[in-house]
């Protein structure tokens, strides 16, 4: 049987006090708290770095994100090995009206 996971944001303890952070559960159990994610995709970046904490709290997971012309990009390292780990890319596009020409199909 596959576990059902969920990502939810929450308001988790950071260094004594409250703080933005995502919440995952697989299989109904804690996985992971991830804090740095409080910017949306193709925002300016006050702190780019993300921190992911397993369920007993040890840094797992360090992301790094940075953004080029339209395009925002995250770099995943392990927290034991300092080795890249996986990509993400987010392109960000405007509105279908300012474009030069009509879009394919309808979205």
């Amino acid at each position: 049987a596959v576990a059902r996971a969920h990502l939810v944001t929450d308001i988790c303890p950071k260094d004594g006090r409250p703080s933005e952070c995502a919440v995952l559960h697989i299989g109904g159990q804690l996985a992971a708290r991830i804090f740095g994610l409080e910017k949306t995709w193709g925002e300016e970046l006050e702190a780019p770095r993300i921190r992911a904490y397993d369920a007993a709290g040890r840094l797992t997971h360090i992301g790094i994100r940075y953004n080029t012309p339209m395009v925002t990009h995250v770099a995943w390292f392990s927290a034991m090995t300092r080795r890249c780990v996986w990509r993400m890319r987010r392109a960000w596009l405007p509105d279908a009206h300012y474009w030069m020409f009509p879009a394919r199909t309808a979205t």
